[in-house]
């Protein structure tokens, strides 16, 4: 049987601000950016967007 904790780092959403906002929220997220393409958040990595980690 395989438990599955809530990613703590995206806090069980599967998506985090990207990068490209500076941390000033997706209103300023760059249309060219190869990790959102614009929309501001990207899958989290780590859970690969189920919020849950493996463990």
């Amino acid at each position: 049987m395989m438990f599955k904790e809530k990613c703590g780092y995206c806090d069980g959403k599967g998506k985090v601000e990207c990068d490209c906002t500076g941390g000033m929220g997706k209103h300023v997220a760059d249309d060219d950016c190869y990790a959102c393409g614009g929309s501001g958040t990207h899958i989290y990595p780590a859970c690969n967007g189920t919020g849950r980690l493996k463990n």
